[in-house]
C-alpha cells in the first residue's frame, strides 16, 4: 500500500539565515496492515503525519527565504573587493577572512527543529599589481591603477555551526581600482587619502545541508526518521564602490564609502529523508507497519538584482604591513565583516 502526500518544509541553515521556506516535498508511506488493521488506517496515518510535518516545518515565503540565502552569499563574496586602503605600490598580497550575517543569532537545535540562523566565514588570498606593470588603459596615470584578483576557498562555517550542519563555499573576484584624487596633507599629522573608485566582478558558490531527527508519536501512530535539507547557491555580482578617508599620525587610516551591486544567479532548496519507519497501534496490537521517505524537487529563487551598501573601515600601517578591518551593510539588510593583513611593496 502506498500513498503520496505533499507537505511544506521550512527554515534551513546557510551562510546567513533567518526566514522560512516552502518546498515542493512529497511524503511517501508504504507498508502493510495486519492483525485486523484495514486500509483506512494507512489513510489516517498519512494524514496525521502530513499535519505534523506542516505544523513543525511549514513556511509561507519560500521565495523570500531563498532570496535571502543568495543575498548572504553575495555579501560574503563582494566583501573581498580590494579591501583596505592602497598606496602608489607595485605589488600587494593580502590574506583576509570575511564573514556575512543575516537573521538571528541562535544555533540551538533539537529534534523536529531546524536552525534559524547560519554564518558563512571564509578565508582567502588577494593579489594585486600596479598599472605600471599591466598597461591596459591609456590616458590614466598607471601609478594610480591597481588590479586585483581574490580567491577564497577555506570555509570556517562548520566550526561555528551546530552538529548536523555541513557547509562548503568558494568565492573569487577580479577588478580594478583607481585613485581618483591623490592624497594631500590637511593638518599636522593628518592627511586626506583622496578618493578611490573600484569595480569588479565576483562569483560565489555556497552549499549547505542540515540533518535533524524527526520523531512523531500520537494516538497510536509513531514515526522515526532523519530529515535532511540542503541549499545550493550560485551567484554573480558586478560591484562598484567609491571610498575616501584620512590618515592620522602617519599610521592609522580611517575610511568610508558607498557601493552599488548588480546581482545574478539562483539559490535552490530541497529535502530528503532515509531510514524512516512508521507504525500504528490499536492498544497493545500493531495494526500497521511500514516505511516513510521524503523526497523534494528543489524550490528556486534569485537574489536581489540591485543592492546599495555602505562601508566603513580602518587600517594600521606598519611599514610594508597593513592590518585592516572593514564592515559593510547593504539593502536588503546583509551585514559583512572583513579583516586581515596585507604586504605592500
Amino acid at each position: 500500500m502506498k500513498k503520496n502526500h505533499g507537505f511544506a518544509l521550512c527554515q534551513f541553515v546557510l551562510v546567513l539565515l533567518g526566514s522560512q521556506a516552502n518546498a515542493a516535498i512529497t511524503l511517501d508511506i508504504e507498508g502493510t496492515a495486519k492483525n485486523g488493521g484495514v486500509q483506512l488506517v494507512l489513510d489516517g496515518l498519512a494524514a496525521n503525519l502530513e499535519a505534523q510535518f506542516n505544523s513543525i516545518f511549514a513556511g509561507t515565503n519560500s521565495s523570500g527565504f531563498l532570496t535571502e540565502m543568495g543575498n548572504a552569499n553575495i555579501g560574503s563574496t563582494r566583501s573581498i573587493l580590494a579591501p583596505g586602503t592602497q598606496e602608489n605600490i607595485r605589488y600587494e598580497a593580502a590574506f583576509s577572512v570575511n564573514a556575512a550575517f543575516s537573521g538571528g543569532t541562535s544555533f540551538s537545535t533539537s529534534a523536529n527543529t531546524i536552525p534559524s540562523v547560519g554564518v558563512g566565514v571564509q578565508g582567502g588570498l588577494t593579489l594585486s599589481a600596479n598599472g605600471e606593470l599591466i598597461k591596459l588603459f591609456r590616458g590614466l596615470d598607471p601609478k594610480r591603477v591597481l588590479y586585483h584578483f581574490s580567491y577564497f576557498s577555506k570555509d570556517f562555517s562548520s566550526y561555528l555551526a551546530s552538529s548536523g550542519v555541513s557547509m562548503d563555499s568558494m568565492q573569487f573576484s577580479t577588478g580594478i581600482s583607481y585613485q581618483l584624487f591623490r592624497t594631500e596633507p590637511w593638518l599636522p599629522g593628518i592627511r586626506f587619502n583622496g578618493i578611490r573608485v573600484a569595480s569588479g566582478i565576483s562569483y560565489g558558490s555556497f552549499n549547505a545541508s542540515y540533518s535533524t531527527p524527526f520523531t512523531y508519536s500520537s494516538g497510536g501512530v509513531d514515526m522515526q526518521s532523519d530529515v535532511t535539507l540542503s541549499v545550493d547557491s550560485k551567484v554573480y555580482t558586478l560591484s562598484s564602490e567609491a571610498v575616501t578617508g584620512i590618515r592620522a599620525f602617519y599610521i592609522l587610516d580611517l575610511y568610508t564609502g558607498l557601493g552599488v551591486d548588480f546581482n545574478f544567479g539562483s539559490t535552490s532548496l530541497k529535502g530528503a529523508s532515509s531510514g524512516g519507519t512508521v507504525s500504528a497501534m490499536n492498544g497493545a496490537t500493531e495494526v500497521y507497519s511500514g516505511t516513510a521517505t521524503v523526497s523534494g524537487t528543489a524550490d528556486t529563487s534569485s537574489p536581489s538584482v540591485l543592492q546599495l551598501r555602505y562601508l566603513i573601515g580602518t587600517q594600521a600601517n606598519l611599514g610594508p604591513l597593513g592590518v585592516f578591518l572593514q564592515g559593510q551593510i547593504s539593502t536588503p539588510t546583509v551585514m559583512c565583516l572583513n579583516f586581515g593583513a596585507k604586504l605592500m611593496f
